[in-house]
């Protein structure tokens, strides 16, 4: 058997090099993790996990802490194969899948088309840029061929999703409500964060394209927009667009998503990734993704992309180890520098810290209501070390964390 796994991945290892195709890259990894599985390498500090313990004291059962030092070797753990909410520690699942998958230099598209017929047509990919000067460029171009064409009612076609794909179905009613759980929508002015579109995220996107229209003394009598569902979209026959508005590159919408911690970039960012814009599908595609990575075959739910749902769950173990993966993956620069740096920018900018700790932390911040999650790369004196912190029920635990990532970093002799 052993053979044959080494015979397919010869195969596979060629004709991902051939051909850059990911659907080989995913089949190499699924026979690389046969052929070889994953090992967990320990070298235990006992002295380590003492002090550790004693920064947590007596609520310990409601932590998990995983550290691995430059060679991936487990030096620390205490209830690291715990299953925890891990909160927004989940985008760190996410954006690995992102880069991994589209690369550092992807744009998501809002793309407007005229349909012989006599339809101007828009359609989008979640650009959580898409601002009003964006919109006032693709009024323009309707408005230019318009005139050219002598088109005198101008019909407008939104291709959107239903509402049914929006939220996740396990967010609360309340975080729905915020700017933070705006519906994760194809067409998104400003990611939905403005008020009034929370329940109705076309209503201002139509707004402005009907005010840009009438500039141009248009009458509101010839502007008629309407909206269609995605599904019914059909490219093939519409030719080249007249307008394509082009998002930041792939690399600064994971550094939105994990420095700023931007739960609808990392929403988009799966949904374009998993090539589907279901929350069940995309959310399947990631499990897929981090099952054929060689880490811990631990417990893990995947729910959402952000970490807004309660029903993720994760090891600090299995955090330790992808944080180790991505170190040596050939995007590494960009997933690293996407994170947020203790003390100077992100999430991790203004929470009180260790003076020697300031600049020494690129790390990914979780918050909800009785969640903290802190994981990253500690820069230290012998290397990195790959660190993941979940506390699940304890309170007052933010001091602590200052304290557990100040143990890591004097731990010299555990390497």
């Amino acid at each position: 058997m052993k053979r044959y796994y080494a015979l397919t991945l010869i195969f596979l290892s060629i004709f991902t090099w051939r051909y850059n195709n990911y659907f080989f890259l995913s089949l190499y990894r699924k026979f690389n993790l046969k052929l070889y599985p994953f090992k967990q390498e320990k070298l235990i500090c006992q002295n380590l996990e003492k002090k550790l313990n004693q920064v947590i004291t007596s609520n310990n059962k409601g932590w998990s802490i995983s550290v691995l030092n430059e060679k991936g070797q487990l030096i620390a753990e205490i209830n690291g194969k715990t299953p925890r909410i891990p909160a927004s520690n989940q985008k760190l699942l996410t954006t690995a899948y992102a880069l991994d998958k589209l690369g550092p230099f992807h744009q998501l598209r809002t793309k407007l088309y005229y349909d012989p017929k006599g339809y101007y047509k828009i359609v989008g990919e979640g650009d959580p840029d898409l601002s009003y000067s964006d919109l006032s460029n693709l009024s323009s171009s309707i408005i230019q061929h318009s005139i050219n064409n002598n088109i005198s009612t101008i019909k407008v076609v939104l291709y959107e999703v239903p509402i049914t794909q929006w939220w996740n179905k396990n967010w609360s009613f309340d975080d729905r409500k915020e700017a933070y759980g705006a519906p994760i929508t194809r067409l998104a002015l400003t990611s939905n964060a403005e008020e009034y579109s929370f329940q109705s995220p076309l209503f201002n996107f139509i707004r402005i394209i009907q005010k840009e229209l009438l500039k141009d003394k248009i009458s509101s009598q010839d502007i008629k927009i309407t909206r269609e569902p995605f599904s019914s979209f059909n490219s093939n026959k519409l030719g080249y667009p007249l307008k394509t508005i082009k998002s930041s590159p792939l690399y600064a919408l994971i550094g939105l998503s994990n420095s700023e911690s931007h739960n609808f970039t990392s929403e988009v960012l799966l949904r374009a990734s998993a090539n589907n814009w279901s929350t069940n599908t995309s959310s399947d595609s990631l499990a897929d993704f981090i099952s054929n990575l060689r880490l811990p075959s631990e417990k893990i739910i995947i729910d959402d992309a952000s970490g807004l749902s309660r029903f993720n769950l994760i090891t600090t173990n299995t955090l330790s180890n992808l944080l180790f993966i991505m170190h040596k993956h050939r995007y590494s620069n960009y997933y690293i520098s996407s994170l947020s740096i203790l003390g100077l920018r992100g999430t991790l900018r203004d929470i009180s810290y260790e003076k020697e700790l300031e600049a020494n932390f690129f790390g990914k911040t979780g918050t909800l209501s009785g969640v903290r999650a802190l994981s990253g790369y500690l820069n230290t004196r012998k290397g990195f070390k790959y660190v993941s912190i979940i506390s699940n029920g304890p309170k007052e635990v933010n001091s602590k964390y200052s304290r557990i990532l100040k143990t890591i970093y004097h731990s010299d002799q555990c390497n």
